[in-house]
């Protein structure tokens, strides 16, 4: 859901018929890097994460908005976040 708090699950689909490269980072409204929540390879199907509201560290970050960016074959889709508190 969006906004969320205290955490939110971010769904995605691959497909294909093949494993892939995935990454799946959290970016601060500055473009900053906050939290990778996916890095490595992913099967084919439907795929869900929870981001908790915490940078890499594992601190809580500030309400606001971030944007999940999801990386994949040299693509990249990016979707806003809410956190409010």
């Amino acid at each position: 859901p969006n906004p969320f708090n205290p955490t939110t699950t971010i769904a995605y689909e691959l497909g294909g018929s093949l494993a892939v490269a995935v990454k799946l980072v959290i970016f601060d409204v500055r473009g900053r890097h906050v939290a990778t929540l996916v890095d490595g390879t992913v099967e084919p199907g439907q795929h869900q994460i929870l981001w908790n509201g915490r940078n890499q560290a594992g601190l809580p970050v500030a309400s606001g908005t971030y944007f999940s960016q999801l990386q994949w074959r040299g693509q990249a889709q990016t979707r806003p976040l809410s956190l409010v508190k």
